[in-house]
């Protein structure tokens, strides 16, 4: 490509050389090399009083939207405090209610081991006391005093 330019440049030269035309020269020399002119510099325009005022609206919301997240922030730290504590309390709740819940087991493990031992006495005490009233029913002439008697078991709770 570039090869091709140069053979075009060299032909229109030796046109140049050969014609009386000033015009032709003239192009052909532009035309092979271009310089660019400096663009000229553009100064800044003083700020206008309605720019500095709006740059002063601008920077109050902005601050303005500051504070409010400020405030948010601090809102949620003393919120989070809170919940910390609340958090704290909870456990600890949790904790004693623990505590009881196994308090609890361990007097109903005691207890049931104590049941049986209860069923067992309370038939023994049925069937006694069954016994008690054939024998009455049996000897209708005994005194009072001695059908009251009932010998205690030293197991018997109340």
């Amino acid at each position: 490509m570039k090869r091709e330019k140069d053979d075009a440049a060299a032909k229109l030269a030796t046109a140049c050389k050969c014609s009386d035309h000033g015009y032709l020269m003239e192009t052909s020399t532009l035309s092979t090399k271009r310089k660019s002119l400096p663009t000229p510099i553009k100064t800044l325009a003083p700020l206008n009083k309605v720019m500095v005022s709006s740059n002063e609206e601008t920077n109050n919301l902005i601050v303005e939207a500051i504070n409010k997240l400020t405030n948010k922030i601090d809102d949620f730290s003393v919120q989070l405090c809170d919940n910390m504590i609340m958090v704290a309390n909870i456990s600890k709740l949790a904790e004693m209610n623990a505590a009881d819940i196994k308090e609890c087991k361990a007097k109903l493990s005691g207890l049931e081991k104590d049941v049986p031992a209860l069923i067992k006495e309370n038939v023994e005490l049925k069937e006694r006391l069954l016994e008690l009233e054939h024998y009455e029913f049996e000897n209708p002439g005994l005194e009072r005093k001695t059908k009251m008697k009932i010998p205690a078991k030293k197991s018997l709770r109340f």
